[in-house]
């Protein structure tokens, strides 16, 4: 399906609504959202739900956290125009599987810091961690000079045992240009407080 057919499809079920948007629309704003949610949940997953149906996920790109800056708004006519930018994008993943995951997702983010803190089971990965973000980098796009994309990596075994450094907490910088990936392993503070 194309932009234009799914504008279309969905400008048709407004219309065969239209009676029940009208009243619900200046009263009942979120029961009015629910609706437009619920057409377009419609059009990917009874339209077309051949080619759509286990791919359609609702409100599915959230950030665990976010910093951003704003310089001042201004409107025309009454409609707001903004100006914002993330400074920091951060997510966490505690699955020691899964944090590649966390590094695609903020690939699509435009913000200044990209970072992504995972866990590792050193036993399993050894000493492998930076090409296995290699690896995932391959399907990111480009990282801007400018920008700042680090993936920190904690052992998932911290326990009484290991009374040494119980998080191990290893920092990798990637900078990628086209089909050339860099990780850079970078030397952290391990103050830790006991």
């Amino acid at each position: 399906m194309s932009g234009e057919n799914f504008i279309n499809s969905f400008v048709s079920a407004m219309y065969k609504s239209e009676n029940r948007l009208k009243q619900i629309y200046s009263k009942h704003l979120t029961e009015y959202t629910t609706t437009i949610n619920g057409i377009i949940r419609y059009i990917f997953c009874e339209e077309h739900k051949d080619e759509y149906e286990d791919k359609y996920f609702p409100e599915y790109f959230r950030i665990d956290h976010t910093v951003w800056t704003s310089t001042k708004c201004t409107s025309i006519d009454g409609v707001r125009i903004y100006n914002w930018c993330f400074e920091f994008a951060i997510e966490h993943e505690n699955d020691c599987t899964d944090w590649t995951y966390e590094m695609l997702k903020l690939s699509f983010v435009d913000a200044k810091v990209r970072i992504v803190i995972g866990y590792v089971d050193r036993e399993q990965v050894a000493d492998r961690e930076g090409a296995i973000i290699k690896e995932q980098a391959k399907y990111i796009g480009d990282i801007s000079p400018d920008d700042e994309f680090y993936v920190l990596l904690l052992n998932n075994k911290y326990d009484d045992t290991n009374q040494k450094d119980p998080f191990d907490p290893r920092c990798y910088r990637i900078s990628k240009s086209g089909d050339d990936v860099s990780v850079e392993q970078r030397a952290i503070c391990k103050c830790l407080v006991r």
